[in-house]
């Protein structure tokens, strides 16, 4: 039976692909069906290969706003490089016709590959990949930005602290003797507290 990878409306799941180990006792994985929709679906799970896994609540309902999670188990030990394929369909409850419908590969392989990454997926199509690589270049160059706005005004802190603490002092013997004008001298409380920022900026502007 072959399966076609479109739908009418997207069919929000947590993946588009599950990977069983071959050499694992009891081989089990869950994949989450999500209803983002104003209104409450109906949905089958079929598959290309019902004699080799089973699939737990392969047909149901699924309230407005909710998700199910949906376990599949190997039935017997599948030798490495099998490919089956679920097909989900979801309608609305109560309606017979197809609402929608998406595809999950499932693959035995000798090693599981790292999904650490996996991001949630809709219909998994190749521009909202493209989309998504470009909104973690946008962040990353975001946060570089505010990186560089903050040491420049750590930078200026700095300054302004070392210029306090070269300002001369109320009630100094020489202070009268300055040319800064009266209003710039500072008290000793003052510079305490411009000697104690000044030790903060410096050790945010030298940390790596």
């Amino acid at each position: 039976m072959q399966f076609e990878n479109d739908g009418q409306v997207p069919v929000f799941l947590s993946t588009g692909e599950i990977e069983f180990h071959a050499d694992e006792a009891r081989p089990r994985s869950v994949f989450t069906l999500y209803n983002p929709f104003g209104y409450d679906l109906s949905y089958k799970v079929l598959c290309t290969a019902p004699q080799n896994y089973i699939v737990s609540d392969c047909n149901g309902f699924l309230k407005s706003k909710c998700c199910k999670d949906i376990v599949v188990r190997v039935r017997n030990r599948l030798p490495v490089g099998t490919i089956d394929r679920l097909k989900v369909e979801i309608r609305k409850f109560g309606d017979t016709e197809l609402h929608g419908h998406r595809i999950i590969d499932i693959r035995i392989v000798d090693v599981i590959r790292d999904r650490t990454g996996q991001q949630f997926q809709g219909m998994g199509d190749s521009t909202s990949s493209l989309s998504g690589v470009g909104m973690q270049q946008s962040t990353s160059s975001q946060y570089h930005h505010r990186d560089e706005h903050s040491q420049w005004a750590f930078v200026l802190a700095a300054f302004l602290c070392a210029l306090a603490l070269l300002a001369p002092t109320h009630g100094d013997a020489f202070a009268s003797q300055s040319i800064i004008p009266h209003v710039l001298h500072l008290s000793v409380p003052q510079k305490l507290v411009a000697a104690y920022i000044l030790g903060i900026v410096t050790i945010l502007i030298l940390r790596p």
